[in-house]
């Protein structure tokens, strides 16, 4: 009459004991990607700190963030040395959770970069001359909102279709094909915001689009994101089970 509980006690708290060592697991991965990345994560740390100080010059370069972050999971994948194999065996990182603690550090690079360009493109933006004199400066703000709501999905859905590729192909060729998807993706919700009349044809439109139409987009630009990232985590499921 004992041996039930005996049997199901053990088996609740498994996964509970199972999910720890594997959440350590992928936090020392991530650590070890850190350490081997140093020198490209402090490179792109000096270029974000220069392109918000250029910012506060009216130049704009918040192009730059973004295609570091289009590139940020083939920078991160290549010139990874021999010896981090041996370091993960030693830490007693799998395979799988290399491939988890990888993923883990492209987002928060890529996250980092995409608030980089956010801030640089809206310093910019507040401090242009054509905007401090015009009497329709909200536009800026209104525009950096429309803007984002296409670029930012872009530089996910450009790492979702093309990042199996950053553990596989030379360098130059994924690198090319992300950008590649970027501009297409990018495009392809620029032109159909265009088409439901979603943004504003030019910064030099008299008029501004109606809250409706500012809240649909970035509703639609939300909605493809949330999509991307559902994507991601069925992509890197797939990833980790043949790395």
């Amino acid at each position: 009459m004992n041996d039930s509980p005996a049997t199901v006690d053990p088996a609740a708290p498994t996964t509970d004991r199972t999910r720890a060592p594997r959440r350590g697991a992928v936090m020392r991965a991530l650590r070890l990607e850190a350490s081997v990345q140093s020198t490209y994560l402090v490179g792109a740390l000096v270029i974000s700190v220069v392109v918000l100080a250029l910012s506060v010059t009216s130049m704009r370069l918040g192009f730059v963030p973004i295609l570091l972050a289009v590139l940020a999971p083939y920078t991160l994948a290549r010139g990874v040395p021999l010896r981090v194999d041996v370091l993960r065996a030693s830490s007693g990182i799998s395979r799988a959770d290399a491939v988890r603690g990888r993923v883990a550090l492209i987002g928060i690079v890529q996250l980092a970069l995409v608030l980089v360009a956010l801030g640089s493109i809206s310093i910019g933006a507040h401090l242009s001359i054509e905007l401090a004199v015009s009497e329709t400066r909200p536009l800026g703000g209104v525009l950096l909102l429309v803007d984002a709501s296409t670029w930012i999905p872009a530089v996910l859905w450009a790492w979702v279709i093309t990042g199996r590729d950053s553990l596989r192909r030379p360098w130059a060729p994924a690198a090319f094909s992300a950008v590649v998807v970027y501009v297409v993706v990018s495009t392809a919700l620029g032109i159909f915001f265009q088409m439901r009349r979603l943004a504003p044809i030019s910064a030099n439109e008299p008029t501004l689009p109606t809250s409706s139409e500012v809240t649909l987009q970035l509703g639609s630009g939300a909605a493809v994101l949330l999509v991307g990232l559902v994507v991601l985590a069925w992509r890197v499921r797939a990833w980790t089970r043949t790395a």
